[in-house]
């Protein structure tokens, strides 16, 4: 799976923005940097709706339209969230969006719908094929299973590695995935503390300019 482009409309903090990353040999990485409460995170919990319709939001924040938005629905008025992936897989481009909708009811309280994932295909030489709804999730699991979703997809702040290396229903898949003998080497590779870690790997071996694509949350429209 490469991921091509996420596009976010009425997303939490997000009215509009899209992020495209890297797709060339020549800049292999995409940053992204931020203040806190910029979004980083958000981005993160926005593949992850995408991809599994799971809202990791709690309490009042589970309402995923965009506060600003919100606060000038009218009575009677809908709203749409939506997210629209772009990835390659097996040599063929995927198209995923994700859609929610909300209302304002009679009362003024907000109301959701469940929301709704559709997938198009575009395969070289065959134009663009939509996937069957009932086929969605198994082609989603295809391509990612959800059981490594806290890896491809990891939220830092609340979801340490120390933790997300004792659950012992991902240590196989993810030993296998990586190749690591022992999955705390993970949890070792990204500690500061520990040696051969991430940090000492960059400096041991001089990478000093890395050609990346750096997004700056700063710089969107939000």
């Amino acid at each position: 799976m490469i991921i091509k482009s996420i596009e976010l409309f009425n997303f939490r903090q997000f009215k509009h923005a899209k992020f495209d990353f890297s797709m060339s040999d020549d800049k292999k990485f995409t940053v992204i940097l931020g203040d806190n409460s910029c979004g980083k995170t958000t981005l993160i919990k926005a593949f992850i709706w995408c991809l599994y319709k799971e809202n990791k939001y709690k309490g009042n924040e589970k309402i995923l339209l965009n506060n600003d938005v919100l606060k000038h629905m009218n009575i009677n008025e809908k709203q749409e969230v939506k997210i629209v992936l772009e990835l390659i897989h097996n040599d063929s481009q995927y198209t995923i969006t994700t859609k929610q909708n909300f209302f304002s009811n009679s009362n003024g309280n907000i109301v959701d719908e469940e929301p709704l994932t559709t997938i198009s295909i575009l395969e070289k030489n065959k134009g663009v094929t939509p996937i069957p709804q009932k086929l969605v999730a198994d082609t989603i699991d295809e391509i990612l299973d959800k059981d490594l979703i806290n890896y491809f997809f990891y939220e830092g702040e609340n979801n340490p590695i120390s933790k997300s290396t004792t659950k012992k229903n991902l240590q196989e898949a993810i030993k296998n995935v990586l190749g690591f003998e022992k999955v705390m080497e993970l949890h070792d590779f990204f500690d500061a503390q520990k040696p051969k870690n991430v940090i000492d790997y960059f400096k041991n071996n001089k990478i000093t300019n890395i050609d990346i694509n750096v997004i700056n949350l700063r710089t969107l429209t939000i």
